[in-house]
């Protein structure tokens, strides 16, 4: 699998064997603006069951179930930036943490 993020405010998982897209995942709630948020950082979980999603201009992080692909976690910073907002899973996947302040959801 290959997770990428892109500039409409959504990432998606494809197969690497038939390049087929397996999942789609819409980072903002709504955009009204067209604004073009980019999604900056995704990451899968060590254990391949979920995916972390970043974008900078929310300063908001989402994690998602890839099997059925539900929002399973939310963080948002209420602000925003230009950068990249970095995510790691750790402890084995039971824990994401942010690049901003060390915040750390379980």
């Amino acid at each position: 699998r290959l997770a990428l993020g892109a500039n409409d405010c959504s990432a998606s998982t494809w197969s690497l064997t038939d390049w087929t897209r397996l999942g789609a995942y819409p980072h903002c709630d709504i955009d009204i603006f067209d604004s073009g948020f980019d999604i900056r950082c995704v990451e899968f979980s060590p254990d391949g069951r979920h995916l972390v999603t970043t974008s900078g201009q929310l300063w908001a992080a989402r994690i998602w179930r890839l099997e059925d692909g539900r929002q399973v976690g939310t963080y948002d910073y209420n602000g925003g930036s230009a950068f990249s907002l970095p995510a790691r899973f750790v402890s084995g996947g039971r824990q994401v943490v942010l690049g901003v302040d060390g915040v750390v959801l379980d």
